[in-house]
């Protein structure tokens, strides 16, 4: 009887033992998961959305800008609603109508310019902070997470949905003529996997550079 008991007990002690190592090991795992969701609450990007007024209707910017680039800040290795990445993206004409945007973008994506560098002949969407990073933020973390190549193909579903912003502009002949040149000249762009690093010499409060590359192997 006292055998029995003593077995017992040494197994109800090894499996409060496996279940406190199990907690153990997700209080080791979980940290970092937080650590980048808290990060990417505190990131503020600059919408072009939400800076431009019903007074200047039309994009773009200033005349740098070849196109506009919607993004969403999430990562493919977290189901595209987590994280601090980007997972997709979509081009529309330069000089798209502020109102169609707003239709064709959706609430979960940022709007940024996309412009040309010459010395490379490369067009990059430069992605704005709205403020500065948190202090304290190490280059891993803000680095922007690219887990893999991302690909935007001119082909019949992409540019029937360009064209809908096109028809909704009130400058559509415009854009019509946009949507053959300069940016949307190329057929196919490139976003290369791997950490795009923090350029703190971007607009006010730094951002990220991302390329967009028409060179694919």
């Amino acid at each position: 009887m006292k055998m029995k008991l003593f077995v017992a007990l040494c197994s109800l002690g090894m499996g409060m033992l496996v279940a406190c190592s199990s907690e153990e090991n997700q209080l080791v795992q979980n940290p970092s998961e937080l650590l980048e969701d808290d990060f990417v609450s505190q990131v503020e990007f600059s919408n072009l959305l939400s800076v431009t007024t019903r007074t200047n209707p039309t994009m773009p910017p200033n005349k740098k800008t070849k196109g506009l680039i919607s993004a969403r800040i999430a990562r493919k290795s977290k189901g595209c609603n987590r994280g601090f990445g980007l997972c997709d993206f979509k081009l529309f004409p330069k000089s798209s109508s502020v109102a169609a945007l707003e239709q064709a973008v959706a609430p979960d994506e940022y709007l940024f310019e996309v412009v040309l560098d010459e010395s490379t002949n490369t067009y990059e969407a430069n992605m704005l902070l709205a403020k500065p990073l948190p202090e304290g933020t190490t280059v891993e973390m803000s680095s922007l997470k690219i887990d893999d190549d991302i690909y935007w193909v001119k082909d019949d579903v992409t540019m029937a949905e360009v064209n809908e912003v096109v028809v909704a502009s009130p400058n559509s002949e415009a854009l019509a003529t946009e949507c053959q040149v300069e940016l949307f000249a190329t057929e196919t762009y490139k976003v290369e996997a791997g950490p795009i690093l923090y350029d703190s010499a971007l607009g006010d409060n730094g951002g990220y550079r991302i390329k967009l590359l028409d060179k694919i192997e």
